[in-house]
């Protein structure tokens, strides 16, 4: 029982995969506890959340898409962060009250944005059964970052049932419907009706 620990004067906290905590102890089963007491779902309604970063808008226009597909599924919240602006606080919150996880991300100099690799650094310290992931991008050369996101999703133990959507530059009218559908199968992933899809 977590109640145990707290009255427990605690120095170190020696995690069996991950960093050793040496600084504040207290705070981090603080917040184990406020992470594993939380709901999953709103009102009976499961959380899809759509993180993004873009350097020239394409993956922003893919992301917002993807949002509106997601959208059609009555029984789904769906809400759409521009890393850029998200605090690691903020990212931990978010994370964990989502059933579904989906990230957007140009590929830079061989290798995604520091911002999508310090949301993946958080996702380290939770709990991810049932948690459901997927990747997108545009790219202007060979679109690293999404196989290797899309690798690390798997890594965390996250249930990635299809492959990143990916867009060469700018995504165009049938390319931008494609990422409309890619949400409108996530949704359909995340409420059980399909297992795999192929895109």
């Amino acid at each position: 029982d977590i109640k145990l620990y707290e009255k427990l004067d605690i120095k170190t906290i020696a995690t069996l995969h991950g960093p050793v905590l040496r600084k504040n102890p207290q705070e981090y089963i603080s917040l184990y506890k406020k992470w594993s007491t939380k709901k999953e779902r709103i009102h009976g309604k499961k959380i899809v959340s759509i993180f993004y970063v873009t350097s020239y808008k394409n993956t922003k226009e893919m992301a917002h898409n993807i949002y509106d597909g997601v959208e059609t599924h009555e029984n789904i919240i769906t809400n759409i962060y521009d890393l850029m602006a998200l605090d690691e606080e903020n990212m931990l919150s978010i994370l964990e009250e989502s059933t579904g996880i989906i990230i957007g991300t140009p590929t830079t100099n061989s290798d995604a944005p520091k911002p999508v690799w310090d949301l993946l650094s958080c996702m380290m310290l939770l709990e991810k059964k049932g948690k459901i992931g997927a990747c997108f991008g545009s790219y202007g050369w060979s679109g690293e970052a999404l196989e290797m996101i899309n690798a690390r999703l798997k890594a965390l133990k996250f249930r990635v049932p299809f492959e990143p959507q990916k867009v060469k530059l700018i995504p165009t009218k049938n390319e931008l419907y494609e990422s409309y559908n890619f949400g409108v199968s996530f949704g359909k992933i995340i409420n059980g009706k399909i297992m795999e899809i192929t895109l």
